[in-house]
C-alpha cells in the first residue's frame, strides 16, 4: 500500500509544494496564477496581482501578488488585453485551471477524506467532556439534564455533519460514510455514559414513561433505549 512518502512524491510530481500551514501551493509555470490546495481538499486560485479569497476561489481578490509568483526577474505584468477580458468577467486561464483540477482530482479526494476523518475524530474525542458538562450542571434539574443528553443523542447525525466546499463527489460519498459511522459510535458512547452515570432504576435514571415520551419526539430512526446494550 502507498505510504505518506509516496503521497508526497506524487504531489511533488504534480507541482504541489507543501507549506508550513499544511496546505499545498501550485505555481503556474508561466506565472499566470497560483493555486492553494487547502487541507480540506478545496482549491483557491489567485491570478497575477491577486490574493486567494474565500468569495472568489476562481481568480482571487485584489490586490497584491499571491505568494510564489515573484521570481529572479520579478513577476510578469498584466497587460491591456487581460484587463479588457477581466472587465467582461472572463477567466482567460479557466481551461488551464480546469486541467489542473482534473490532474489533481485524486489528491483532492485524499485531502478531503483525511481532513474529514481528523475533524470527526477530534469531535468524537471531545464528546465525553461535553456529556460530563451536561450532566454535571447541578444547577439544572435532573429531568432537564436527561432531556439534554437525549437531545445530544438524537442530533448525532447533524452534530457530525461537515460543510464541504467544492471537492470531488467521490470524496463526499466517503465523507458521508465516515460521518454515519462516527455518529453511530457517538450514540453508543452516549448510551454507555448514561448506563454508567444514570443507571437504570436508579433515582437519576430514565423511567419507562420518560423514555416513551422522548422517543415520541425523536428525529432519529433508531429508538432511544440507552439501557439496552448493542
Amino acid at each position: 500500500m502507498p505510504g505518506a512518502g509516496d503521497d508526497e512524491r506524487e504531489r511533488a510530481g504534480l507541482g504541489l509544494r507543501r507549506q508550513s500551514d499544511g496546505t499545498y501551493l501550485y505555481i503556474d509555470p508561466y506565472k499566470r496564477f497560483t493555486a492553494t490546495f487547502n487541507q480540506d481538499g478545496t482549491v483557491h486560485f489567485a491570478d497575477r496581482w491577486k490574493r486567494p479569497d474565500n468569495e472568489n476561489t476562481q481568480r482571487g481578490k485584489c490586490c497584491g501578488p499571491p505568494r510564489g509568483l515573484f521570481g529572479p526577474n520579478g513577476m510578469q505584468v498584466t497587460g491591456p488585453y487581460e484587463w479588457i477580458i477581466a472587465l467582461h468577467g472572463i477567466d482567460i486561464y479557466g481551461r488551464v485551471k480546469a486541467d489542473l483540477l482534473a490532474r489533481t482530482r485524486e489528491v483532492r479526494i485524499a485531502l478531503a477524506i483525511s481532513y474529514n476523518r481528523e475533524l470527526l475524530g477530534r469531535r468524537l474525542a471531545a464528546l465525553e467532556g461535553e456529556l460530563g458538562q451536561i450532566w454535571g450542571a447541578s444547577g439544572r434539574a435532573a429531568a432537564a439534564r436527561r432531556a439534554l443528553l437525549f437531545q445530544r443523542w438524537d442530533e448525532c447525525d447533524e452534530a457530525f455533519a461537515i460543510k464541504a466546499g467544492e471537492i470531488p463527489e467521490e470524496a463526499l460519498s466517503e465523507m458521508d460514510r465516515d460521518r454515519i459511522a462516527t455518529a453511530e459510535r457517538a450514540r453508543r458512547q452516549i448510551e454507555a455514559f448514561i448506563r454508567d452515570k444514570l443507571p437504570q432504576r436508579s433515582k437519576h435514571g430514565y423511567s419507562p414513561a420518560e423514555l416513551a415520551a422522548l422517543n415520541a419526539r425523536r428525529q432519529s430512526r433508531q429508538p432511544f433505549d440507552p439501557y439496552r446494550t448493542r
